[in-house]
């Protein structure tokens, strides 16, 4: 029994050792099998499990970034349909700083649904240094709602191409001393430039330059402006005659057919023709002018060139006020021609008999000539009237909107808080609300916006 005990305990131990051993030929060979497996770039398991994980990725980027983009289309057309509504309903905040908000719910025709989601929500909108700022809230908006979108860090950078959250606006005020400038003299119509300027809301001269200077360290507040009406006048005198013959011809260069004398009493001087690059046919009647045209222009208050008439070539500018204004010229030249025509009435019979030029008739001279008629110069233009009773059988009058400025301008101290405060707090530390403060020229509030934008 104690041997076979021996043998049996011999037994087992000899197949435990055969066993570990064969175990240990088996592990080697299927590292020498992995080995190989490896050794031949069989890497197919890998490849394909990695696509499927690509494939995944992307069409979940692509899913979010559609949705994504999806919401930044609603959020900005609802964002537009809340800014008309305040728009068309007058209540649009007109001091910097201050706001309205827009219950989405009032808005008519807004389309609320997104992606199965009836959305609720409003749009602040704050008057701010360039304008508008939008604030949107959507709430009960599916991934579209504005409180599961991450906020960026504050700036003070205003963007309209991205999604706004949140605006902080804080306070701070300077005291103004207020000046005014002397009166410029006055503008013609014709200088002043029609375009309203954008800042200041008013039509400035063309030539800028002539307007008022302030101190370097003012603060232009605004443009006072004045209009006055100004009168100019010029007189016309005619040719009366003293016999009162019929038979007389209109005004003609040439001896009309069946006429046999010239009246050289009545001869009188086409206009200028229009001064032309085209050398004009000659006759013994005409009288031609040549004159070197030039490129007229004058720079405006950035130093840029503002041509007359488009930039033509110009022999001459009859407007003695655009004259001054134009009144520098390019260096390139070309000659132009004008051309002025005798004409003269032509008879048969007895000579009429014509005076010279005449306001009135009087005793010898009794019949007038209505085309034998000249005028004046313009009279510079006058605050008052020169028109009367007397002189209305020939005066003529013409009227213009003269136009002159001032400028309000201020000197500001320093900041009076040593810092920006929230409205309650800035109210709190004055004593007085912000928009009484606003209101009040002689305070220049100052406001600071930090912006806070969707990620």
């Amino acid at each position: 029994m104690k041997y076979l005990l021996i043998w049996y305990t011999s037994y087992k131990e000899s197949d435990i050792m055969n066993f570990n051993f064969l175990k240990k030929k088996t592990d080697e060979q299927t590292v020498n099998v992995e080995s190989n497996y490896r050794k031949h770039g069989d890497n197919t398991l890998i490849v394909v499990v990695s696509f499927v994980i690509a494939i995944i990725i992307i069409s979940f980027s692509i899913y979010n970034l559609t949705i994504s983009n999806q919401c930044r289309t609603f959020e900005k057309d609802t964002s537009d349909a809340a800014f008309n509504y305040a728009i068309n309903n007058n209540l649009l905040p007109s001091y910097e700083g201050t706001s309205i908000k827009i219950d989405l719910s009032n808005i008519s025709g807004w389309d609320n649904k997104f992606r199965g989601s009836a959305c609720g929500g409003s749009l602040t909108i704050i008057k701010n240094e360039t304008g508008y700022a939008k604030v949107i809230n959507l709430t009960d908006c599916n991934s579209c709602t504005s409180s599961k979108l991450k906020k960026s860090a504050g700036t003070t950078k205003f963007s309209e191409n991205k999604i706004l959250l949140k605006v902080d606006v804080d306070y701070n005020y300077r005291n103004r001393q207020i000046n005014y400038t002397a009166w410029t003299d006055w503008f013609e119509s014709s200088l002043i430039n029609p375009t309203a300027n954008e800042t200041y809301a008013v039509n400035l001269p063309y030539d800028e330059t002539k307007l008022p200077k302030i101190p370097t360290d003012g603060v232009l507040i605004s443009y006072d402006v004045e209009k006055k009406t100004f009168y100019s006048y010029r007189d016309q005198s005619w040719k009366f005659y003293k016999t009162a013959n019929s038979d007389y011809t209109n005004f003609s260069s040439t001896k009309p057919v069946g006429y046999t004398y010239k009246d050289t009493k009545t001869e009188i001087e086409t206009a200028p023709s229009e001064w032309s690059l085209n050398y004009p046919d000659e006759a013994d009647y005409r009288t031609i002018s040549t004159k070197t045209a030039y490129k007229f222009y004058y720079l405006d208050n950035k130093n840029n060139k503002i041509y007359y008439n488009n930039g033509e070539y110009t022999a001459e500018i009859t407007d003695e006020t655009l004259k001054k204004l134009y009144n520098k010229k390019e260096k390139e030249t070309v000659k132009m021609y004008s051309y002025v025509d005798k004409k003269w009435r032509w008879y048969n019979g007895v000579e009429r008999g014509y005076s010279g030029y005449m306001k009135e008739a009087n005793s010898s001279y009794t019949y007038k000539d209505t085309e034998l008629t000249k005028y004046s110069s313009w009279s510079s233009f006058s605050e008052t009237t020169t028109m009367t009773s007397e002189n209305q059988t020939y005066r003529q009058e013409k009227t213009d909107v003269h136009t002159r400025y001032r400028i309000k301008y201020s000197f500001d101290s320093v900041d009076q808080l040593s810092d920006y405060l929230s409205i309650n707090d800035f109210e709190l530390a004055t004593g007085r609300t912000v928009s009484d403060m606003q209101a009040d020229e002689k305070i220049k509030v100052l406001v600071r916006y930090t912006y806070y934008y969707a990620n």
